[in-house]
């Protein structure tokens, strides 16, 4: 047997002898292979975690995710979750500015996250009305409004072949410029204002839209204009199926009123009812305003009723220098009211039956009861001893007709208005105005132009020039602080002094000072334009327009409706904000 027979021998009488060790062995191997390859394989898998994760955190920050999540959409239209987050948080931003000084009344805090703060905690419900759910759901509804509205009437942009103009994208980059220049003041992203992921790319998109839906809103608003110019029986039917929003009528009124507590017993009580049913249609025999007034007037002497009715006579030295005629007017006045179209009580059942004519009258009784609590306590300690009376009352309201059920003949006027809290302003404005063409669209371009140079470095609230219209005989005014001022320009409008282009004096308006506030003067001009339509009848235009809109609109909703992801929607990245 050779040497290389004698070690083999040798290594299989060992591995027989030492079966066991060798199996070990083996099996230690093959672990500390399988060891080794498995910290091998883990420490890659860390690592394209960790890779995977910073991409997931670069894209999450790049909108990638949220750009390619539909929030809602429609067969044409859609809004992603990045387009969303900013629709969410611009109206979060726009809110939180108009609302900041309330906020210490709400049950809000806009630190935290809105989803974990429930609405209706605090005296919001007062401000803003009742809402069941969290504040992130309270504003996700407003939004969801508005947004519904875009993506319905791109929808029906699309249809139309509407599309945005090279005017519309020029706006549309002014606004997005104004927005970077902002961010770049405050050191901030788009992602900062309006949600993680956001960019300039969706802030964008969002603004074509609602350019879109705005092109289209007015699109559809002439068309509809249009066809009721060609036939405006829909005009007509929608006064008749809302009379209440247009018929009125106005009359003399006067009321004797008894309580049976007034009177000794319930037989002098059932006397002076008796006898106010006979004054009450001596007073209803009168044929005219004149002797209405003359036969109450009458009733107050005989009966000692102290005088019920204010009139607006003017200071003592106006009085005494009125004529007789304008005393009877102004009493006439004192009695006078208007009523809007009704028939849910007697008075409008009357007035509003197609026989009612001028210098109608009519009586009208009413019985009912009161009740009368006396505290019949001894001693200031003992308030329980109280004793409740019941008395009959009688009411007879007698009505003279002054304008029977009729719609608004008055005209609408187009006007224009200038305020300024200096009248050298206005002064300067109404000589620049004068060297001009005089008309309305000079008039706005040269207020415009004040408005400018007034406002420069200056907030809007601190500027003097507020120029408005006045359209289709909706009343307004600058802003609110001018409400109570109005009348006075409203007084020269409806004086008959107007003539096509027309320019009033320049009025002073004193503001009048509250909580201890100084009175504040300003100064107004009114340029008048023209007469339009009658009142009732431009109202009930635009009123048919904003109807058929909506019968429209709601059409539309049925016809595309939208889609909705609800992750999507519960899931908006929403700004905290300090306050």
């Amino acid at each position: 047997m050779g040497k290389g027979n004698r070690n083999s021998q040798k290594r299989t009488l060992e591995q027989q002898n030492n079966a066991q060790k060798f199996l070990d062995k083996q099996k230690n191997d093959k672990k500390k292979k399988t060891g080794e390859r498995a910290t091998a394989i883990a420490c890659i898998v860390f690592a394209v975690l960790i890779a995977a994760s910073l991409a997931v955190n670069i894209m999450q920050e790049n909108g990638v995710f949220i750009r390619q999540q539909s929030a809602m959409e429609t067969e044409n239209v859609e809004v992603d979750s990045a387009m969303l987050s900013f629709f969410y948080n611009d109206y979060l931003m726009n809110w939180y500015n108009s609302n900041h000084d309330y906020l210490a009344y709400y049950s809000l805090d806009l630190t935290y996250d809105l989803s974990s703060q429930l609405y209706g905690g605090g005296y919001e419900i007062y401000f803003l009305g009742e809402y069941d759910g969290t504040w992130y759901d309270y504003f996700l509804d407003q939004i969801l409004r508005e947004v519904e509205m875009y993506i319905q009437y791109a929808e029906g942009a699309k249809a139309t072949g509407l599309d945005l103009s090279d005017e519309d994208y020029t706006e549309i980059d002014t606004i997005v410029d104004n927005i970077k220049a902002s961010l770049k003041a405050s050191g901030a992203k788009f992602s900062d204002w309006y949600g993680r992921g956001v960019k300039e790319k969706d802030v964008r998109r969002c603004y074509e839209l609602i350019y879109l839906a705005s092109n289209f809103a007015d699109y559809k608003t002439e068309k509809l204009e249009e066809a009721l110019d060609k036939d405006d029986a829909a005009v007509l039917t929608y006064v008749e199926e809302n009379k209440a929003n247009f018929y009125s009528a106005e009359y003399l009124s006067y009321e004797i009123k008894l309580s049976s507590k007034d009177f000794a017993n319930d037989e002098a009580y059932d006397a002076a009812v008796a006898q106010a049913k006979l004054d009450a249609e001596k007073i209803a025999e009168a044929k005219t305003p004149a002797e209405f007034v003359e036969f109450v007037e009458n009733y107050k002497l005989e009966n000692a009723v102290e005088n019920e009715t204010e009139t607006e006579t003017g200071s003592e030295t106006e009085t005494e220098t009125l004529s007789s005629e304008d005393e009877l007017e102004s009493k006439i006045e004192g009695y006078k009211s208007k009523v809007n179209y009704q028939t849910s009580n007697d008075l409008g059942k009357w007035i509003f039956e197609e026989s009612a004519a001028v210098n109608d009258t009519k009586v009208i009784e009413q019985t009912g009861t009161e009740t009368e609590t006396e505290d019949e306590s001894d001693t200031e300690e003992d308030d329980t001893a109280e004793d409740t009376k019941t008395y009959n009352t009688y009411s007879a309201k007698i009505y003279l007709i002054t304008t029977p059920s009729s719609l608004d003949k008055s005209l609408t006027k187009d006007a224009a208005f200038l305020v300024a809290d200096s009248k050298e302003d206005v002064e300067k404005f109404v000589n620049e105005f004068k060297a001009g063409t005089t008309n309305v669209e000079n008039f706005v371009s040269v207020a415009q132009k004040h408005e400018e140079a007034l406002h420069e470095g200056q907030s809007h609230e601190e500027g003097s020039v507020e120029p408005l219209f006045s359209y289709n005989g909706v009343e307004k005014m600058p802003n609110k602080y001018f409400a109570d001022a109005y009348n006075e320009l409203n007084v020269w409008l409806d004086s008959g002094e107007c003539v096509d282009d027309t320019l009033s004096e320049i009025f002073e308006i004193v503001i009048k000072g509250t909580d201890g506030n100084e009175d504040t003067t300003y100064y107004a001009v009114v340029y008048f334009e023209k007469y339009n339509d009658e009142a009732w009848y431009a109202s009930a235009y635009d009123l048919t327009v904003n109807k058929q809109f909506e019968d429209w609109y709601k059409e539309q909703g049925e016809v595309t409706p939208i889609s909705y992801n609800d992750k999507a929607l519960a899931n908006i990245n929403t700004l905290k904000l300090n306050h």
